[in-house]
């Protein structure tokens, strides 16, 4: 019943603003779930509260959102997890770049912003010129941010952009493509190095 409480009221971001779904939790149970201690074996579950309070401006993850953005880019892949009684946390969609059929490299959606991710194959020594050429070529853009991802330095660049409405994470995905897919593109006009070994 505390779960269910405490989702429904974060499943209307747009209505209300973090500190009034404070506010409506202390009310109903009695408990601050910014600031929670009591020894007790619940701690898991008010990190997992006090988390999707953080991520509670994210734009809802759902089979909603995941048609939505579906039927905005029908010529690409588009890929959703949102398995019922889920973490927000722990959903994402991603849509494939203009590589359309290469599915591990891809833009998601992960806690509340859009990235690059580059994964499989592409973090092998084949593709390893592919990520220094996404890196170089966005290395000025401000509002860009590469970092590790499963355990490969550079193989992941988050956009920091507003994500709290479906139209919100729209502009982020068509922002995020609008700096990556020509690189992407013009990359795999020209003939691929196969001999390096580790994406850095």
């Amino acid at each position: 019943m505390l779960l269910a409480t405490f989702q429904h009221l974060t499943s209307q971001p747009q209505e209300m603003d973090k500190n009034a779904i404070v506010a409506a939790f202390k009310s109903k149970y009695g408990i601050d779930v910014l600031n929670f201690t009591d020894g007790s074996g619940r701690a898991n579950l008010y990190f997992e509260v006090k988390t999707t309070l953080i991520l509670s401006h994210m734009a809802w993850i759902d089979q909603d959102l995941a048609n939505f953005i579906s039927r905005q880019f029908p010529d690409r892949k588009v890929y959703a997890h949102h398995e019922p009684r889920t973490w927000q946390s722990n959903r994402y969609i991603w849509v494939t770049t203009t590589l359309t059929k290469e599915e591990d490299l891809h833009y998601e959606y992960y806690r509340e912003h859009v990235e690059l991710h580059l994964e499989g194959k592409f973090q092998s020594g084949d593709y390893r010129f592919l990520a220094k050429e996404l890196r170089m070529k966005t290395a000025r853009i401000p509002n860009l941010i590469w970092s590790r991802w499963q355990g490969h330095s550079q193989c992941r660049c988050t956009l920091f952009h507003p994500t709290g409405t479906p139209e919100e994470l729209l502009s982020a995905f068509h922002c995020i493509m609008s700096i990556f897919d020509p690189i992407i593109k013009d990359f795999f006009e020209k003939e691929t190095p196969r001999h390096e070994h580790r994406c850095l």
